[in-house]
């Protein structure tokens, strides 16, 4: 995250696959040079505000730059933003800090040093997500997290998760062409 910039070749590189979206300008959070803002922005939409409410407590596991918690801050009574990255956790808050806001939101920040997320959050949470972190993370961590999950969610509470999955279109051939799991790519999971 301390090196990450519009202009760092490898962050150009990841957001060449952008097309003609891409551009210094369009990159404002760490994470953008994932997806271009129409697939983030219809994540959002099916798979995160059907199941949150302006009560709803919150939680987004490997909040990055803040790119999808900024989209969601408004729509839930407070946002809790957890990472293993404090410089991730710094660009979080400072794109958070940015949004205006109509009602107030609680907004937390948590340094992780494992996947156990602190005691105090059992049956804490009405909704935890994780996009865009976990496809960065082996099978073991990804384990420990759904354990987490459910222990923190409500009754009830709901969750979503995303992963790699080479059966996808296209990933087998992203597969093929990564040498070796890194930040810059994906820890392969799924057959």
């Amino acid at each position: 995250a301390k090196d990450w910039s519009p202009e760092t070749e490898w962050v150009k590189k990841m957001a060449g696959n952008l097309g003609e979206e891409w551009n210094a300008e369009n990159l404002t959070h760490v994470g953008d040079e994932w997806s271009d803002r129409a697939s983030l922005q219809q994540v959002i939409e099916e798979f995160i505000t059907p199941w949150i409410s302006a009560s709803s407590v919150v939680a987004e596991i490997g909040v990055g730059g803040g790119r999808v918690a900024v989209n969601i801050l408004s729509m839930c009574s407070e946002l809790h933003c957890f990472d293993i990255s404090s410089e991730m956790l710094k660009r979080a808050r400072q794109a958070i800090a940015a949004v205006k806001l109509d009602s107030e939101v609680l907004v937390q920040y948590h340094e992780l040093s494992t996947s156990i997320l602190p005691a105090d959050f059992s049956d804490k949470l009405d909704f935890v997500y994780s996009f865009d972190c976990l496809p960065h993370c082996d099978l073991h961590t990804i384990h420990a997290y759904l354990k987490e999950f459910m222990r923190v969610l409500k009754p009830g509470g709901n969750a979503m998760i995303h992963t790699s999955n080479i059966t996808s279109p296209g990933g087998f051939s992203r597969f093929s062409r990564q040498k070796e799991a890194s930040v810059q790519g994906f820890c392969w999971v799924s057959p």
